[in-house]
């Protein structure tokens, strides 16, 4: 196993080493390149959130070159030029417009509880209320992006066409506007959307244990492509050498300083001693004044806001088991001194019916 110095002290020196790796710029669109959409639909629904969650902006039709077509949206011999001149057209649920562009409702239903999407094909996508719907044919070379989980009927599809794309989906995204159809995003993207938000400047934690094996390149240049610009890495205090080990993690840290991504070591309890924090106190997180992050500052009464119980409160209404959730607000309850008559009667109870005495020594009073 590693050893614990030599291990994180590789993972330190070799980041804070001058020069390591290349400074990572920053992707800032302009601000006239920023595309507009437009929601062709007195009613727009979620659409507004949803696009511009990633930089979009709503303005008029006459301005958009991202359009939103709601369910008996009219066709107009128009669409099929400005979407070969660049238009992304979004498609909802059944139209004539729909229609134009090979989005056929068939004869057939489908019960809807749950989907599978290509960005995530072993999630199941659970809808919170199932919904029955018509399938629809689909024109031949479109991407299936989703469908319905078991009998594989199409929910989401598109295709490019010339400088365009056209995007389509069975049902209305819903109410808060990523509950049916989490990747839409991402659809739009394989599209050829750009989205104007974007970054550079991610942060991910990675453990090398479960990835002994991979090409540390290989991951690097995707991290980076994803926008990661530092990496986590999990650590642990050890006291057997593990020199493989060591190579494995020089390896990982030289890949991402190619890339460049920034290399920490995540080091916590239990996975160090409390003598390894006191023998390093280099090593420490740091406060945004760079001060410890020293615990002696708090007397541990954990306050709680109401969320935890009413979670708890749900879930005893629909018979569903939160143990953890449950045993964290007792722990919190606990903190503030609200379990010391309860101990006191079980330590009394201990004493009268077993003769078991108390030991002053493990803080009773």
């Amino acid at each position: 196993m590693p050893s614990p110095v030599k291990h994180s002290a590789t993972l330190l020196l070799l980041l804070l080493t001058p020069g390591a790796f290349p400074a990572a710029p920053a992707a800032v669109a302009p601000a006239a390149a920023l595309p507009y959409f437009s929601v062709l639909s007195d009613d727009p629904g979620a659409w507004p959130e949803i696009l511009s969650s990633i930089g979009l902006q709503p303005q008029p039709a006459g301005l958009a070159h991202i359009f939103v077509a709601r369910t008996g949206a009219s066709a107009s011999p128009e669409w099929p030029a400005r979407v070969e001149k660049g238009a992304v057209l979004i498609l909802e649920g059944e139209s004539s417009l729909a229609e134009m562009f090979g989005f056929r409702r068939t004869s057939e239903s489908v019960q809807v509880n749950s989907l599978t999407d290509i960005h995530r094909p072993t999630l199941p996508i659970v809808w919170e209320k199932g919904l029955e719907l018509p399938v629809f044919q689909i024109p031949e070379g479109a991407t299936i992006f989703a469908h319905e989980r078991w009998n594989q009927a199409p929910l989401s599809a598109g295709f490019r066409r010339g400088s365009g794309a056209v995007l389509w989906i069975a049902v209305p995204p819903g109410e808060r506007g990523y509950e049916r159809f989490p990747y839409l995003l991402n659809a739009l993207c394989d599209l050829g959307l750009d989205p104007p938000f974007r970054t550079n400047r991610l942060w991910a934690f990675f453990d090398s244990a479960y990835r002994s094996r991979v090409d540390v390149d290989y991951f690097a240049a995707r991290w980076r492509k994803a926008g990661i610009s530092a990496l986590h890495v999990a650590a642990w205090h050890f006291f057997e050498p593990d020199p493989e080990g060591d190579v494995y993690l020089a390896k990982l840290i030289e890949a991402c300083h190619r890339q460049g991504i920034l290399v920490y070591a995540w080091l916590e309890l239990p996975h160090v001693s409390e003598k390894f924090w006191h023998d390093h106190p280099e090593w420490r997180e740091k406060t945004a004044l760079q001060q410890d992050a020293q615990l002696a500052a708090y007397g541990g009464r954990v306050s709680d806001s109401g969320e935890g119980r009413w979670t708890i409160e749900a879930a005893i209404d629909e018979a569903v088991p939160t143990h953890v959730l449950s045993a964290a607000l007792y722990e919190r309850f606990s903190s503030r001194g609200e379990a010391d008559f309860a101990n006191q009667v079980l330590s009394a109870m201990r004493h009268e019916f077993g003769g078991h005495v108390e030991k002053k020594g493990e803080g009773a009073t």
